[in-house]
C-alpha cells in the first residue's frame, strides 16, 4: 500500500477508516470534524515501506498523548510497534511531545549514532521513542514481524 491508512475503534464500538498520504494520516478529524471523542480509542495504521522510520514517530506519540488514545499500533515491512496508555501515563500537548521527541533525536540519539551504538537507518526513531515513553510513562514496544 503506497499510502497510510488508519482504523480507529472508539469506546462506543464504532470503527472509523481514515485514508492519508504516503507519509501521514489524520484520524484527529474523527474528533475535530465529526465530534466523536478519541479518548480511550484503539487504532492501527500502516507505514509504507518507502516512508517508514521503523518505529512510531514523535507525531504519532503527540497524537496518542494529546487525544488520550488508549492503544495505538502500526507496522511497516519489517516491524510491528505499539504504544499503550498506563495508569501513570502523563497528559501532554501535541507540540510539547513532538518538540521533546526532536530534542531526544538531536541529542542522545545522535550521540548513540556517532559512537556506532545504533543503526541510524532503522533505530533512531525507535531509540527516541523508547526514551519518550519513559518520560511520559506509556508502554512502547517494537517487534520484528514474524512473517518476514
Amino acid at each position: 500500500m503506497p499510502h497510510e491508512e488508519d482504523y480507529t475503534i472508539l469506546q462506543d464500538g464504532t470503527v472509523w477508516r481514515t485514508k492519508g498520504t504516503t507519509a501521514s494520516v489524520h484520524p484527529e478529524t474523527i474528533q475535530s470534524e465529526y465530534g466523536h471523542t478519541l479518548k480511550g480509542s484503539y487504532s492501527y495504521h500502516n507505514h509504507p515501506a518507502k516512508s517508514t522510520h521503523y518505529s512510531m514517530s514523535g507525531e504519532d506519540a503527540g497524537f496518542f498523548l494529546e487525544y488520550e488514545v488508549q492503544y495505538s499500533q502500526a507496522s511497516d515491512d519489517r516491524y510491528i510497534y505499539f504504544m499503550e496508555r498506563t495508569p501513570e501515563t502523563l497528559l501532554a500537548k501535541y507540540e510539547d511531545v513532538t518538540g521533546r521527541f526532536r530534542e531526544i533525536l538531536d541529542g542522545p540519539v545522535r550521540e548513540m549514532e556517532f559512537y556506532g551504538h545504533i543503526d541510524p537507518d532503522t533505530d533512531e526513531y525507535h531509540e527516541a521513542m523508547k526514551q519518550l515513553s519513559q518520560e511520559y510513562r506509556f508502554r512502547y514496544e517494537r517487534v520484528v514481524r514474524n512473517d518476514r
